[in-house]
């Protein structure tokens, strides 16, 4: 059983009381809330269990904590701050700050936004108006604004990008977390491998590269990024659909981003059911069509065609919002 370390020491020595209960718990740690300390005003704990606390991680957060870019939001990217120890001086975790947001971006990534947000939420971001359609548009703007930031580094490469690592507000900031599973690059030199990846969010070269030793591109997470604002805009995998032989047996996401089955792209003729929400692909202005066609379906071949964060950012903040215009769908074919 879980159990945090009887004493937890900062890098001076000095003692950092932590509530018991944590916030948050996954395969790696438990974020847990700091108790009675101004010098660490909102911001939180993050303590490894006993199986992760390596010297190589120990070694990753040092260099985290050293290389933070330059934020325009210092809250839109939760770097580690300051490294844990426990009373024999073992490093243990981090501090960082409490990451913004009531929800994570799986709230609004599925057809319906989850019903634990209250109708303001459902109101802001209905698909079915031109202004729902133009604020989670502005979203994706401040997500890729945020990716961009760690991206211009060329230290950073996320791998493991997905909407449980993304908090948001009402108001459309922004907290990416769980930037300690990042790989790591120094002078295009691989230092720290990632921790993880999802494979729906994984590009079809995921079977060619082994992200635990392997030097992955950055243009991997421009397919991952491509995949999020996809959910974001139409609350389904860009990938989701039925396929007929030769890909009749191709049931999962995974399966089709390898085969490059795009239902928006040059495959489509191998779709034998294509989902309603897909059809609502033209309601998007012209040029956002175009650079989830080139994610998805250039950059099947060449994945230095999809789009970068700092392009969809280039994009997106030129669009009104008149350009947005909802219609009712097409019959599904």
């Amino acid at each position: 059983m879980y159990q945090l370390p009887s004493k937890v020491l900062n890098s001076q020595g000095q003692t950092v009381e932590l509530k018991t209960a944590h916030l948050g718990s996954g395969g790696e740690g438990s974020v847990h809330a700091i108790l009675n300390n101004s010098q660490y005003d909102n911001h939180v704990a993050k303590i490894y269990h006993e199986r992760e606390r390596s010297e190589r991680r120990a070694r990753k957060i040092d260099y985290l904590i050293q290389h933070r870019p330059e934020l325009q939001d210092s809250y839109s990217v939760i770097y580690p701050e300051e490294p844990l120890f426990d009373e024999s001086n073992n490093f243990i975790g981090f501090v960082m700050k409490r990451a913004l947001g009531e929800a994570d971006l799986t709230s609004l990534c599925s057809l319906k936004p989850s019903s634990k947000l209250d109708d303001s939420w459902h109101n802001k971001f209905d698909r079915g108006t031109s202004t729902g359609l133009y604020n989670r548009a502005m979203l994706c703007f401040n997500i890729a604004a945020a990716f961009s930031q760690v991206h211009r580094s060329k230290h950073v490469v996320f791998v493991d990008i997905k909407p449980e690592n993304i908090r948001i507000t009402q108001d459309g900031r922004v907290s990416i977390i769980d930037l300690d599973s990042v790989q790591i690059i120094d002078n295009g030199a691989l230092l720290f491998n990632a921790e993880k990846l999802t494979p729906e969010y994984s590009p079809g070269e995921a079977k060619q590269l082994n992200f635990k030793s392997d030097l992955i591109p950055e243009n991997w997470d421009r397919f991952s990024l491509g995949v999020i604002f996809y959910k974001l805009m139409f609350g389904l995998h860009p990938f989701t659909g039925t396929c007929r032989d030769p890909y009749h047996n191709m049931v999962s996401n995974e399966q089709k981003i390898e085969a490059g089955l795009f239902p928006q792209g040059i495959r489509v003729q191998y779709f034998d059911v294509i989902p309603e929400p897909h059809i609502h692909f033209e309601v998007l202005p012209k040029l956002l069509q175009r650079l989830f066609i080139r994610c998805f379906d250039g950059g099947h071949y060449n994945p230095e065609l999809r789009p970068s964060a700092y392009e969809w950012c280039q994009v997106l903040r030129n669009i009104s919002q008149n350009e947005y215009k909802p219609r009712k769908a097409k019959k599904v074919y």
